[in-house]
């Protein structure tokens, strides 16, 4: 995925850090899990959670979290409290933030 920054690993390519924006778990388990975005790969909030969540899944089965898995599928994902335009015209340094207990 280019569309994200790779966490685990060390990211080899530059990137036009205004392009990006960090995207962090609003979750009692998975609080603190951070993915950034490129934003001109995006259409709606709804790719953003997609992004988000495939690369959290993606951490969890890389490490055999199975257990975690199990708690990651049960979830529910969504930003609210920011619109897609509020996120496009942000700073880059702004984070936002996918919830899952609501």
């Amino acid at each position: 995925m280019d569309d994200t920054i790779e966490l685990i690993y060390n990211y080899p390519k530059q990137y036009n850090k205004k392009h990006w924006r960090t995207f962090e778990a609003s979750s009692d388990l998975f609080a603190g899990f951070r993915v950034d975005i490129n934003i001109t790969k995006i259409d709606t909030l709804d790719d953003i959670v997609i992004k988000f969540v495939d690369k959290l899944k993606r951490v969890l089965e890389l490490n055999n979290f199975t257990v975690l898995l199990e708690e990651f599928n049960r979830k529910k994902y969504h930003i609210h409290n920011n619109t897609l335009e509020n996120i496009l015209t942000s700073d880059n340094e702004d984070i936002f933030y996918v919830c899952d207990h609501c």
